[in-house]
């Protein structure tokens, strides 16, 4: 039997894989080594979204406070136990409603554009993350891409 995922990690680690998330993001290893370049990261399907501002204790399901991270891991303690598969977080705000989100995933690398592409569209992610360039390569056939898509498209007609 496999020890629980989040086993490598102290809570040291946990307390900076947290500032790194408020710093903007992070791609980490639960078992294995660190992703290098050339690659692409790309989300698997089941990221989890949690409001900040927002206590844990204030809203239980969506307030979120650091111990979110080493629960995310051990609720998918099978699949971080799969080499290859790392813990992401960053945060996202909406410009509509000026919220922010934290958001935590499962995420893999892929080795090339196309197959990243391909895991993109199949996983609804919008965007991968580019180890080389250090930049993220956006999906145009998902929904919130496409949008965007035309209002530049409205933007260069003006």
């Amino acid at each position: 039997m496999r020890p629980p995922a989040n086993a490598n990690l102290s809570r040291g680690q946990f307390r900076q894989l947290d500032t790194d998330l408020r710093a903007g993001g992070f791609t980490h290893p639960i078992a294995g080594s660190a992703p290098t370049a050339p690659g692409f990261i790309v989300s698997d399907p089941g990221e989890k979204r949690y409001a900040m501002g927002v206590s844990r204790a204030a809203d239980p399901q969506r307030g979120y406070s650091p111990s979110r991270l080493p629960q995310f891991v051990r609720n998918g303690r099978v699949a971080f136990s799969q080499p290859g598969t790392y813990l992401g977080g960053w945060l996202e705000s909406d410009k509509g409603t000026g919220k922010t989100e934290a958001v935590l995933d499962r995420s893999r690398k892929y080795p090339d554009l196309p197959s990243a592409n391909r895991a993109m569209r199949r996983n609804d992610q919008e965007a991968a993350y580019d180890l080389t360039q250090k930049n993220y390569i956006y999906n145009a056939h998902h929904p919130k891409n496409v949008s965007r898509i035309w209002e530049n498209l409205g933007r260069l007609g003006q």
